[in-house]
């Protein structure tokens, strides 16, 4: 073989071998500038989602502390209730006896008032409005500002 074919194959050869050497860097980096863009979408993915969720643990420290704070004084007035010094108002209207009813053993002029039982039901159910109540005020506002929240 001649000298200038053998010269001719390499450069040929080298040719090639930069071509393809060319078109991987580019690959390469089409690749890196993905993964860039993708960090930085990630990046900002994770910190919406620590807003999010700091905006939803404050509100839960929020209305858990009301519920605390009601159930708290439902306690107090249960309490004060059970000591006599406060009473629960019962609004009710006993209807009038015909004026030919005997005479019975009836307390006409006392007010109405609820047994102990009825008392421990009525003070159960108020904790339960409550806690219903704070826990729906704090979904409406965990929806309207979290989760309906723009990026």
């Amino acid at each position: 073989m001649s000298k200038y074919l053998v010269i001719a194959l390499f450069a040929l050869a080298a040719v090639l071998f930069g071509g393809w050497l060319m078109h991987d860097r580019d690959r390469l980096a089409d690749e890196l500038s993905t993964s860039q863009a993708e960090v930085v979408q990630l990046k900002a993915d994770a910190e919406f989602a620590a807003q999010t969720l700091a905006a939803r643990d404050a509100l839960d420290r929020k209305y858990t502390r009301d519920i605390t704070d009601a159930k708290i004084e439902n306690a107090r007035l249960r309490d004060a209730v059970a000591a006599g010094t406060h009473r629960v108002l019962v609004r009710a209207t006993c209807p009038k006896l015909p004026a030919t009813a005997g005479t019975t053993s009836l307390d006409v002029g006392a007010s109405a008032e609820l047994n102990a039982d009825a008392r421990q039901d009525y003070f159960g159910l108020r904790d339960q409005i409550v806690t219903t109540e704070k826990q729906l005020a704090g979904l409406q506002e965990y929806v309207g500002n979290v989760c309906l929240a723009v990026k």
